[in-house]
């Protein structure tokens, strides 16, 4: 019946459907790349969520505080190195972003979401498995 109503309905692409040109062809013919697109994005977040997760379970410090003077010293510290502007530069960017990722752990650890975090990961893991066998919508 489906197959009846899109040749009525759009005789051209059933025309080219048939010759193996059109968009449900192509549609059809890309199916692969779509899923394998997908999957490549969700194990993009896998990652984002698995680094979250092992980052909030090592972290060994417990506040915003602690850490705060862990980052000071380290900032000291660099001020007695003698290196150039441009290292220098790129040597605190490095340390900033460890600070911010330190500082999200702590909070991730200290509100316990590390379950939450976990389920995540489940939830992505179950999403690959999903698109793998799954049909286009």
């Amino acid at each position: 019946m489906a197959i009846i109503a899109y040749k009525n309905l759009f005789p051209r692409d059933f025309t080219d459907l048939q010759l193996n040109r059109g968009l449900v062809f192509t549609i059809f013919n890309k199916k692969e790349e779509f899923i394998e697109e997908k999957i490549v994005q969700l194990n993009s977040n896998l990652v984002v969520a698995k680094e979250k997760y092992d980052a909030a379970k090592r972290e060994h410090l417990n506040s915003t505080k602690e850490l705060n003077w862990v980052i000071q010293n380290k900032q000291n510290d660099l001020n007695y190195q003698s290196m150039n502007y441009q290292k220098r530069q790129e040597q605190l960017q490095e340390l900033k972003t460890e600070s911010e990722t330190r500082k999200e752990a702590i909070e991730n650890k200290n509100n316990e979401k590390l379950p939450v975090l976990h389920a995540d990961i489940i939830n992505i893991e179950t999403a690959i498995a999903r698109a793998k066998n799954e049909a286009l919508q």
